[in-house]
């Protein structure tokens, strides 16, 4: 590989973009040029400089002004869609249909008028029941940072908007039924946002726990788990971070979880880290593993 090819893939080399024999050919190509170790230096600088510049936050409002004007639109496309596929009947067929269901449909308006009266008698309002599958979007989630309050908005036959304090047990239920059960990973990266504020509570922690096991999102996975840095030495976190180094497919997982793990430097990690570092397959997560083990005065290799 030459000098001019290898300057080109720095940039993907730093970002973990290049496959394995991309890799290996830069790293074997940098090691015997020093012109192009000092280009791979300066860049790694450089990018290092950008990431610890303060990043800069679009107001909340505004975050969710877009995002309703988004559903807003999606509502509006599925609708049009739906009317399109309407059929017609006509007025005598519909009514031999209706004749069919009369008993259905005779039960269905007793219901309506039960359930609508009681609506109205209780003010029109209600406290949505998280089960309940005519919770049918939550668009946004947002948290004031001067007032304390969360604001979650989600759907049923129309938009519905709930307020409360973050130490609600109404709005952390709904809080974490988004975080665990809700298809939208925007959202999801939102509600972590919000409930790693108050990890210290165990019901909170576990929901962190769950969603760095099972969410399908690196990024959501990863807010998760910056929410239990402070509790690292917690057993159950312990071994959440060393599932993560061991199995999550994202390296920056396992690299964070390497980071998390070595504030304690307990004994019982050399073992795991000696394994993963034979078996790993990305270059710098191998080097950080190497590392931690070299500052625990280990061996790289495991007998």
């Amino acid at each position: 590989m030459s000098c001019e090819q290898v300057r080109t893939q720095i940039s993907w080399y730093l970002y973990n973009e290049l496959n394995e024999p991309e890799r290996t050919a830069v790293e074997d190509h940098v090691e015997s040029c020093g012109a192009c170790a000092a280009e791979l230096e300066k860049e790694r600088a450089f990018l290092a400089q950008l990431s610890a510049r303060p990043g800069l936050e679009p107001a909340v409002a505004l975050v969710a002004e877009c995002r309703h004007d988004l559903m807003r639109s999606l509502y509006r496309e599925e609708r049009q869609r739906q009317e399109g596929a309407i059929v017609v009947f006509h007025p005598l067929e519909v009514w031999r249909r209706f004749w069919r269901l009369q008993p259905v449909a005779a039960l269905a308006l007793l219901a309506m008028g039960f359930f609508g009266g009681w609506y109205v008698r209780n003010g029109g309002t209600r406290t949505p029941n998280l089960g309940d599958a005519q919770i049918a979007n939550i668009s946004g989630v947002n948290l004031d940072p001067e007032g304390g309050q969360v604001q979650i908005s989600f759907d049923e036959v129309r938009r519905q908007t709930m307020s409360g304090k973050l130490q609600d047990p109404r709005i952390q239920n709904f809080l974490i039924f988004a975080a665990k059960s809700y298809g939208n990973p925007g959202v999801r990266l939102d509600t972590i946002e919000i409930l790693k504020e108050r990890a210290s509570e165990r019901d909170i922690r576990d929901t962190l726990l769950y969603v760095v096991d099972n969410d399908r999102n690196a990024g959501v996975r990863l807010k998760a788990l910056e929410g239990l840095k402070q509790y690292a030495q917690d057993g159950e976190v312990r071994k959440a971070l060393i599932r993560v180094l061991t199995s999550d497919t994202n390296p920056g997982m396992r690299v964070q979880a390497i980071d998390l793990l070595m504030a304690s430097h307990a004994n019982d990690l050399i073992g795991v880290l000696q394994d993963v570092a034979q078996k790993e397959d990305n270059n710098y997560v191998r080097m950080r593993c190497q590392t931690a083990l070299r500052d625990m005065n280990a061996s790289v290799e495991s007998f």
